[in-house]
């Protein structure tokens, strides 16, 4: 890993540290709303949105509606997704899983992408420095489900809601 890269990726957990420690409001808080939870004692609430029910997208319908395309991930790490796809949107990082249907994104996406998403928010929130020479460094913090897709969001889920509105 180069000095320019190290650098960036130091420089960025700091400030995603500082974001988070600089809240007024409590991981477990009522006012972070449509938060889900993971069920556990210490759990993480984590922003999430479920929009478009009815609708069924792929790759083009997102980048129709601006987002950048960048790389395409193996599912075989997550279940029952036919596709991931990392791109950008509004600068910031979104990664889109494509399921055959709402429900499925629904009952098997939407707990890998939580668990993914608590994992995150634990290490950030605990302090750790992250290890991040064995692959790529995570920012998601929040999720929408739009129809057949989950989208997770860097930092926070405004950029995901953002693009979600300009689908047609």
């Amino acid at each position: 890993m180069n000095r320019r890269h190290s650098i960036f990726l130091l420089t960025f957990f700091i400030l995603a540290l500082a974001a988070a420690c600089g809240s007024d409001s409590t991981p477990n808080s009522p006012e972070v709303e449509g938060a889900a939870s993971t069920g556990s004692p210490d759990a993480i609430e984590i922003p999430s949105s479920i929009v478009q029910q009815n609708a069924t997208f792929n790759p083009d319908s997102f980048v129709s509606a601006g987002w950048k395309k960048s790389k395409q991930y193996s599912t075989e790490t997550v279940p029952d997704a036919n596709e991931i796809w990392y791109g950008f949107f509004n600068q910031k990082d979104i990664e889109i899983r494509f399921y055959d249907d709402h429900e499925t994104a629904l009952n098997l996406g939407k707990p890998v992408a939580e668990a993914a998403i608590a994992e995150n928010v634990k290490r950030s929130r605990g302090g750790e420095l992250l290890d991040v020479s064995g692959g790529s460094f995570s920012a998601y913090n929040a999720y929408v489900v739009a129809g057949n897709a989950i989208l997770l969001c860097e930092l926070d889920i405004s950029a995901c809601e953002a693009l979600v509105e300009n689908l047609e």
